[in-house]
């Protein structure tokens, strides 16, 4: 019964599927005594990335920006510093073979169909996040929250690029027509270094 109730609010995160897929579902059931643990921080990250959302101090992309990045790097620091790095990293991958499952059945994600660079994004910040726990070696949330906003600041996480209007951008700079790559998985986006997106006007 503790199994099924964390496997229906897991479900509810926002950075998790509509139901939660096969390859997380795996994750848990392997990991069934810090799942719990697990969900609870996942609820933690959520909050605090909403409340950034509405601060703007970083921006407001759910989806390829600096709060995307900030989103999934702070998610494996605060994951990584309670149950470890490998249990972390590994459902960081759980949750990205579910996001390829998710864009085979056609099902959005934060507003957009999953795609192959944005998965390249989330698996390097993932990484970054596990780093950023192991070289300041703090269980304190708000320790990590601040490190993690420096290091997406000064560029060290992995962003997609877009323009002014937040659209995509290929590594030209040409806009995107995301309407010619509809349900395909490989999408012309470009990743580059987190931080650039302070240039745009918030207000």
């Amino acid at each position: 019964m503790i199994l099924i109730f964390i496997f229906c609010e897991f479900s509810k995160l926002s950075f998790a599927l509509p139901k939660i897929s096969r390859p997380e579902f795996f994750w848990v059931l392997a990991h069934p005594f810090v799942a719990k643990k697990t969900l609870t921080i996942s609820k933690d990250v959520l909050k605090i990335t909403l409340e950034l959302k509405k601060e703007r101090s970083l921006d407001t992309l759910i989806s390829g920006g600096n709060l995307d990045a900030f989103k999934h790097t702070f998610w494996m620091a605060y994951l990584t510093s309670k149950i470890g790095k490998r249990r972390a990293l590994k459902l960081g991958k759980a949750h990205e073979k579910g996001n390829y499952l998710q864009y085979k059945k056609h099902k959005k994600e934060d507003g957009q169909l999953p795609d192959s660079i944005s998965m390249v994004m989330d698996l390097w910040n993932n990484n970054l996040g596990a780093e950023i726990y192991l070289t300041n070696k703090t269980k304190d949330k708000e320790v990590l929250k601040t490190k993690v906003i420096e290091a997406v600041k000064s560029g060290k996480a992995k962003t997609l690029k877009t323009n002014s209007k937040y659209e995509f951008l290929d590594c030209d700079s040409n806009v995107i027509d995301l309407k010619k790559y509809q349900g395909k998985w490989n999408v012309p986006k470009c990743l580059i270094n987190s931080g650039r997106l302070f240039q745009h006007k918030f207000f």
